[in-house]
């Protein structure tokens, strides 16, 4: 009887998450192709599937010419300069919608935005273990809406792909399996201006549990996939620096802190731009010294996003799809700490909680697209690492002590931070 009360219980989350999709569906449908980027990742498929460069100005302008798309026309405009400033290894990602007729293809590569974006989410989920299931459902409901997944689906950015990695990458260490991890990686790799610091937590991780086997291979697949499409694509390095000094010198119309520091403060936006981001960094360094060690690993992942997204100099409203980690995390300690913490402090973190994942970005963006700037919207990476740290308080006080002992008497966070490797010898003594 139990177990058909859970099956039916299970079946009516999922139903409820279904009817919520579906009423969303209308904030899902992309805007005309031709008008966003699904036509450019198209396009740099295409060309790499053809045998050419996304980075000779010649092939936007012959693209521009040979289809109606303002979005070429306009990238056309400027000669092709920092059009495709991404590494080479990135457009490979789009040469299997690149190999479909235009329309096939640019219908495929929104497809998969949708559900590689919702897997991703589902699988970061269920890595948690939730009290009730029915917040875990609503967690998904409210990433659904995230307004920067709303977004890159719309325009036909592939941060989902970004959000897939780190669900990869999350995967392959609670499991202790190489092939996730190294595919998380890749797919991490795609935007290294955002994902950079994210990297480097991500392989202090892997020190700190002595996983060194899984360590070396995913450094060998990068090395190795970097350089032979460097090789092939040496023009790269001067067009990303152009595009970097390019996006410099319109740094405030971007959406990161710097720029929305800039539009607020003025002449004294870099002393008070360092102010900001540095206490932001002390705010997420501080949540991940105050989380249950049943949770650091989960932590330390939504930390890396929120702090990439606060030192690159230049994102987009699209990128802050990373912090869909943190705010998952957010959602779960509200789960756990319901009855076990101070309701008021339980009712501030619903309220952060429903302000950073549902209100502020929202209206940061609608509030400053009529201005062609995205800078108000750069204030909620900040957001993100106030709900990061407010998020690890409460599951302090909400979660008893759980370090779980490892093989070699060691206690080690679960279940993110596992166990480093048993030796196989071991495993037979142990059958």
């Amino acid at each position: 009887m139990r177990a058909y009360a859970r099956r039916l219980s299970s079946t009516l989350r999922y139903a409820l998450l279904a009817t919520a999709l579906l009423f969303e569906a209308w904030l899902l449908w992309p805007l005309p192709f031709g008008e966003t980027d699904h036509i450019v990742l198209w396009q740099v498929g295409h060309t790499v599937l053809a045998g050419g460069s996304p980075y000779d100005p010649a092939v936007w302008r012959s693209a521009a010419a040979l289809y109606d798309a303002p979005q070429l026309r306009d990238l056309a405009s400027n000669g092709g300069i920092g059009v495709w400033p991404y590494p080479p290894w990135t457009g490979y990602l789009f040469v299997p919608f690149g190999a479909l007729p235009l329309e096939i293809g640019a219908w495929a590569l929104h497809v998969s935005y949708v559900a590689v974006g919702l897997i991703a989410a589902s699988v970061l989920a269920r890595l948690l273990p939730w009290r009730d299931g029915r917040a875990r459902t609503v967690a998904l409901v409210l990433f659904a809406i995230f307004q920067p997944f709303v977004i890159a689906v719309r325009w036909g950015q592939f941060s989902s792909y970004l959000l897939a990695g780190i669900a990869l990458v999350s995967l392959g260490i609670a499991a202790n399996r190489i092939t996730p991890f190294v595919a998380g990686a890749m797919l991490l790799a795609t935007k290294p201006h955002v994902t950079a610091v994210l990297g480097a937590l991500i392989v202090f991780q892997l020190v700190q549990t002595r996983r060194w086997r899984m360590l070396a291979i995913a450094a060998a697949a990068l090395c190795s996939v970097g350089a032979i499409t460097w090789l092939r694509y040496p023009e790269w390095s001067g067009v990303a620096v152009t595009g970097a000094i390019d996006r410099l010198t319109v740094i405030a119309r971007f959406a990161s802190p710097v720029s929305v520091v800039m539009a607020v403060a003025g002449p004294l936006w870099l002393p008070v731009a360092a102010l900001v981001i540095a206490s932001c960094l002390a705010a997420c360094a501080l949540a991940l010294r105050l989380a249950p060690r049943s949770v650091r690993g989960h932590m330390t992942l939504a930390a890396g996003a929120v702090a990439g997204l606060l030192l690159t100099p230049y994102s987009f409203v699209y990128d802050h799809l990373i912090l869909a980690p943190a705010g998952l995390i957010a959602i779960w300690a509200v789960d756990r700490a319901r009855g076990r913490v101070d309701p008021r402090m339980h009712l501030g973190l619903i309220a952060g909680v429903a302000f950073a994942f549902g209100v502020a970005p929202w209206a940061a963006f609608l509030a400053t697209q009529a201005q062609g700037t995205d800078a108000l919207s750069g204030a909620i990476p900040i957001v993100f690492a106030v709900l990061l740290v407010g998020a690890a308080a409460v599951l302090r006080r909400a979660e008893p002590p759980d370090e779980v002992p490892a093989t070699d008497g060691r206690h080690v966070s679960s279940p993110l931070a596992v166990a480093p490797p048993v030796s196989r010898g071991a495993r037979r003594a142990d059958r």
